[in-house]
């Protein structure tokens, strides 16, 4: 059946789009990005949640003369030890600096399409393309190469860097890792990663909080050990102080 979908910008501009209810989601939001002359990474229902790409309208819950949020993709420039990557407006993916660290993107700049994230390891990139799959290069020591855990890299919301690794969150709520061996173990059983400028903590399936990397970043949790129970989201800044979410809403927060 054909429907009609309002696909709004925070800044007030939209489009209506006529399309079939079987349609999936991703060819909605690549004719708004047409319409609307922007990038758009994710598309966002009237309750807030994410509307995934392979899904169809129907799917989604969208009938006619539904609304649905669109979130632009804004230029972002990434870093390695040695070297930059530009994600542009369009999608598309720039890339300089030292080859040994991540600058040389010549044999994966085709598949450079459509980006929505990128994030950069000590000596490797990951780039999460609007269909879910995930695009690496650089060194493999540093997550450069993910051939290993390509098949299970399906649906993936977001990506984490680490120093010498990566993590990709999927639709299903699971962790994939990939990079440096020992850091894989760490993250095996992680049900959700966030990481500063020097640490990483992890929550595991037990609720519990584990982490590891530089002290003055954020890795001893000595002093908040004993709350850090039932946590479900975690959060890490840059400069490394930690906020944990508890079952019951209580917050830990701490330079762990």
């Amino acid at each position: 059946m054909l429907i009609s979908v309002h696909v709004a910008l925070l800044s007030g501009q939209s489009a209506s789009i006529t399309t079939w209810d079987e349609s999936p989601v991703e060819a909605l939001r690549q004719t708004a990005q047409k319409e609307l002359g922007v990038g758009i990474i994710r598309l966002i229902s009237e309750l807030g949640a994410v509307l995934q790409g392979t899904s169809t309208l129907r799917q989604a819950g969208l009938t006619h003369g539904a609304t649905v949020g669109a979130i632009v993709r804004h230029a972002e420039v990434v870093s390695t030890i040695g070297a930059f990557a530009l994600l542009c407006e369009d999608g598309t993916v720039v890339t300089w600096g030292d080859a040994d660290f991540g600058a040389d993107s010549t044999e994966v700049q085709e598949q450079l399409k459509d980006v929505q994230q990128i994030c950069g390891s000590d000596g490797a990139f990951a780039a999460l393309l609007a269909d879910g799959f995930v695009v690496t290069w650089g060194d493999e020591d540093f997550g450069g190469n993910s051939s290993a855990v390509q098949d299970q890299l399906v649906n993936v919301l977001e990506l984490q860097a680490f120093g010498v690794a990566f993590a990709a969150t999927l639709a299903d709520g699971t962790t994939v890792c990939w990079g440096s061996q020992s850091i894989q173990t760490k993250l095996q059983d992680a049900r959700r990663i966030s990481a500063s400028n020097g640490a990483c903590a992890i929550i595991k399936d037990d609720g519990s909080v584990v982490a590891w990397g530089h002290a003055e970043y954020g890795a001893d949790t000595s002093r908040v050990s004993d709350q850090l129970r039932d946590v479900q989201h975690i959060q890490a800044t840059w400069t490394g102080a930690f906020s944990a979410i508890r079952s019951d809403g209580t917050v830990v927060t701490s330079r762990f």
